[in-house]
C-alpha cells in the first residue's frame, strides 16, 4: 500500500445552527435524521457539507439520535451539487469518515442504525451424536453463528434479541464431499434450550449450481437464509455456508455449489470471482437479495486506476456504473482511521481529492493531527445497483428509513486492490 501524507489547507469553520421554522426551504442543504444509534452516543459525530472544491460551507456536531437541518448562510448561493461528510467514532480506536460527492442540495436523508443493541437473552446447550460422516457444520440464529469442525462434547450457543423471545436455530452440516445437510431446532428459548443433534436424522439440503459467467476463477460463495417477511438486515440472517472459499465449494468449471433448506425462500447470495483482497489484482462481486440467482455476472463496466493520492485520485472507466468508491486508511499508535469517498460519476472529473474537515473536527479528534496520520489508498470499486439507474436514485434508497436490501434486488461491482 502506498502511504501518502494528506495535508488539509485552509480549513473553513462556519457555525451553522439547525434551521429555524421560518427559514426558507430554498436555503436548505440537507435535512438529516440519525436514528437507532447509527451514531455512537459516547462520541461526538460531525456532519459537514462541502462544495465540490472541498470547502466546508456548513457543519454541525451532535451525539446520539437527532434530526437536524443545515442551511446555507444568508446571502450564500446554494450549490446545485455538494459533498456530504460524516465523521464519527464507533469504538475507542476507530474513526470512520464517509464522504458522498455529487449529491444534489436539499436532500432529506436518514442514517438508520437498524441494529439496535440487544442484550444476551439466553444460551442454548447443543450436543451431537453419530456425526462421523460430517466434516464441518454451522449453527446460526438471527445474526449469530458458530462454525464447528468437530462434534465432540457440548457447545454453548448465545442468543441475542428482545427479552423473553424465542428463535429457531439452523444447523447446516457438510460431508467430506461437500454435500449439505440440515436440521432446524425450533423455538429455542429460556425454557427450551437443550438440544441433541443426531447425524442419522439430518435432512438432505436442496442443491443449486450457480454458474460463474465472469470468466474468472471462483473465489467465494456465501448464502444467508431469512424467514418469510423478515427484513434482510443482518440481525435476521441464518448462515448456510462454513467458509465459502474452499475447493469443495466450487466445481471443476469454477461454478458455485449452494445448499439450502427448502423451508426458506428468501436469501442473500454473495458471490465473488477473481482475486479478492490481493494487491494489484481485481475481484468481481455480486450480491442478490431474494431468490438464489442462477449465475454470477460481471458488472457491465471496468476501470483502471490513474491517480492514487488523497489529494489527487482518479480512474479511467468504461461502461455503465452508478457509483465510485475510493477507500483510504491510516493506522498508528493513535488507532485507525478509515476514510471512504463515494463519487457520483457525474462529478468524477471535478472531485479528485478528499474534502477539507472543519477546525472543530480536528480539535475534537486529535488523531487527525498526529504525525503518524498518513492516508494510503487501499482499494477502488465501481458499482452498478440493480435497483437504480443513477447515483441520485441509489442514494435516495440508501439514505431512507429501513435497510436498503429490503428495497433493492442487489448490486454488482468490480474492485481493485492497490499495490
Amino acid at each position: 500500500m502506498k502511504k501518502l501524507t494528506y495535508i488539509c489547507f485552509g480549513f473553513i469553520f462556519f457555525i451553522i445552527g439547525c434551521e429555524d421554522e421560518n427559514s426558507s426551504s430554498n436555503n436548505l442543504l440537507i435535512d438529516a435524521t440519525f436514528k437507532k444509534n447509527w451514531a455512537d452516543p459516547n462520541y461526538k459525530t460531525f456532519l459537514l457539507i462541502q462544495n465540490l472544491n472541498g470547502e466546508v460551507i456548513a457543519d454541525t456536531s451532535f451525539t446520539g439520535n437527532t434530526n437536524l437541518r443545515l442551511v446555507a448562510k444568508n446571502g450564500e448561493t446554494v450549490p446545485e451539487r455538494m459533498i456530504v461528510t460524516t465523521v464519527t467514532k464507533f469504538d475507542d480506536s476507530y474513526i470512520s469518515v464517509a464522504s458522498n460527492a455529487g449529491i444534489r442540495s436539499g436532500v432529506r436523508w436518514v442514517w438508520d442504525g437498524l441494529e439496535n443493541e440487544n442484550s444476551l437473552m439466553f444460551t442454548s446447550n447443543i450436543s451431537f451424536s453419530n456425526m462421523s460422516e460430517y466434516e464441518k457444520g454451522v449453527l446460526s440464529a438471527n445474526g449469530q453463528y458458530l462454525r464447528l469442525n468437530e462434534f465432540e462434547g457440548e457447545y454453548t450457543f448465545e442468543h441475542y434479541g428482545e427479552e423473553n423471545s424465542s428463535e429457531d436455530i439452523l444447523f447446516m452440516a457438510y460431508k467430506n464431499d461437500g454435500t449439505g445437510y440440515y436440521q432446524i431446532l425450533s423455538e429455542a428459548s429460556v425454557i427450551n434450550n437443550s438440544f441433541t443433534i443426531d447425524g442419522n436424522n439430518l435432512n438432505l439440503a436442496n442443491y443449486k449450481l450457480i454458474l460463474n459467467n465472469t470468466g474468472e476463477v471462483a473465489n467465494n460463495v456465501l448464502l444467508y437464509a431469512y424467514e418469510n417477511q423478515e427484513s434482510f438486515a443482518s440481525k435476521n440472517r441464518h448462515r448456510l455456508g462454513y467458509y465459502g472459499y474452499r475447493q469443495e465449494d466450487f466445481d471443476n468449471n469454477e461454478n458455485f455449489h449452494a445448499y439450502y433448506p427448502p423451508e426458506y425462500s428468501n436469501f442473500v447470495t454473495n458471490l465473488t470471482s477473481g482475486y479478492w483482497s490481493s494487491q494489484g489484482q481485481k475481484s468481481w462481486y455480486q450480491k442478490i437479495f431474494g431468490e438464489i440467482p442462477n449465475s454470477l455476472e460481471k458488472i457491465n463496466a471496468d476501470f483502471q486506476l490513474v491517480d492514487s493520492s488523497a489529494i489527487n485520485f482518479g480512474i479511467s472507466a468504461t461502461g455503465d456504473y452508478d457509483n465510485i468508491a475510493f477507500n483510504f486508511s491510516s493506522s498508528g499508535s493513535f488507532g485507525s482511521i478509515g476514510w471512504s469517498i463515494y463519487l457520483n460519476p457525474d462529478v468524477q472529473d471535478i472531485v479528485s481529492s478528499l474534502p477539507n474537515l472543519s477546525a472543530e473536527v480536528i480539535e475534537y479528534y486529535t488523531e487527525f493531527s498526529s504525525t503518524e496520520f498518513l492516508l494510503g489508498l487501499s482499494r477502488v470499486s465501481i458499482y452498478d445497483y440493480l435497483c437504480a439507474d443513477n447515483n441520485d436514485e441509489w442514494t435516495d434508497i440508501l439514505f431512507s428509513s429501513g435497510y436498503y436490501g429490503d428495497q433493492c434486488s442487489g448490486y454488482r461491482r468490480v474492485e481493485y486492490y492497490v499495490d
